[in-house]
């Protein structure tokens, strides 16, 4: 049997091709899928920047191409809609923010079924949104559904526990169904301790912890919670002086009331300290 050469350069050609293809086809997606997360990402960062006009402009362009190109459940669509869903809320846009959300939900149920870290992060993320709205009712309902995914998902001590944990306890201090709230913000502050989490962020449970004490009237309560928090606070790389002072004006404030002036005019030099640095 005859080699044939002009059939072997055809039959090469035609896997060349093949191959060529192939990857154009998994190149082309790639980048899809790191644009539309290098556009994300970079809202996220003008949010942080405070940039709110810009984020808002960069999440939603995405977003539309987004949909151009993905299929309608797809859970990346949901990562857009929940930062649209915050943005829109800024802007006081509150029903698409909400429609966002609930959106959002939906499409990360259909993808990763009803016990799911993500889909609990969205219940949070609607909860918050009708928590910032004053409709405790709905907040209620949605924080409370995204910690009980949590319990089912993960041990009691969890780092992820903490923000239902937290959030839901925000929401029963300004309900005013304070045993409750406690009960949650101390085991928002057990499970951040242990996992040994930064230090502006325990420091912030704790000043809500401390803020629930005085609305109960617990003085001395409130006084070794803000001494935790201030510790944790001073402990950051970081320093945040407003932070800083307004907590030790919170403890002059706590020490007057607790009948120490002693204690009180040491936290009101501090606060002074940490105001002149703060401009």
């Amino acid at each position: 049997m005859r080699f044939n050469f002009s059939v072997f350069l055809k039959r090469k050609h035609l896997w060349l091709c093949r191959c060529w293809f192939v990857f154009l086809l998994f190149f082309s997606s790639t980048v899809i899928a790191e644009s539309f997360e290098t556009k994300f990402n970079q809202a996220q960062r003008l949010v942080a920047d405070g940039k709110f006009e810009e984020a808002f402009n960069k999440a939603d362009a995405a977003f539309t191409e987004a949909k151009a190109k993905l299929n309608p459940d797809d859970p990346m669509l949901a990562k857009f809609l929940n930062l649209l869903a915050d943005l829109y809320l800024n802007r006081g846009k509150f029903k698409i923010a909400i429609a966002y959300h609930e959106n959002a939900i939906a499409i990360r149920k259909m993808a990763y079924g009803e016990l799911n870290y993500e889909v609990a992060e969205s219940l949070n993320n609607l909860g918050i949104t009708y928590y910032s709205l004053q409709h405790y009712e709905n907040a209620e309902k949605y924080l409370q559904e995204s910690l009980d995914i949590c319990e089912k998902i993960f041990a009691t001590d969890h780092l992820s526990l903490a923000y239902p944990l937290e959030n839901l306890g925000k929401l029963y201090r300004d309900m005013g169904r304070y045993v409750e709230s406690e009960v949650l913000f101390l085991r928002a502050i057990k499970i951040r301790e242990k996992a040994k989490v930064s230090s502006s962020l325990l420091a912030s449970t704790l000043r809500n912890c401390g803020e629930l004490y005085l609305l109960m009237g617990a003085y001395a309560k409130a006084k070794s919670i803000f001494v935790r928090a201030l510790k944790y606070q001073d402990e950051q790389k970081k320093q945040d002086p407003t932070a800083m002072m307004k907590l030790c004006q919170s403890l002059a404030d706590i020490s007057r009331k607790l009948g120490d002036p002693d204690a009180a005019k040491k936290y009101d030099e501090q606060a002074v300290q940490h105001s002149s640095v703060g401009y």
